[in-house]
């Protein structure tokens, strides 16, 4: 019975660094404004599905 319980809290403490750190390096790149390599992808498409381009807008009526 201990060492399933030394199993368990080991895995689960395992499972805690390994979120924090991912975690942890997407608070970093919020802070320091980059986009993250993944989500670049998925924002220029949805970008290109909305029809919002690169140059920028002017606001006359």
């Amino acid at each position: 019975m201990a060492a399933n319980a030394f199993l368990l809290i080991a895995g689960f403490l395992i499972v805690l660094l390994i979120a924090a750190k991912l975690l942890s390096n997407l608070l970093v790149c919020f802070i320091d404004g980059t986009p993250l390599p993944v989500l670049r992808r998925v924002e220029g498409v949805l970008w290109r599905f909305a029809g919002i381009g690169r140059d920028e807008m002017r606001w006359q009526g």
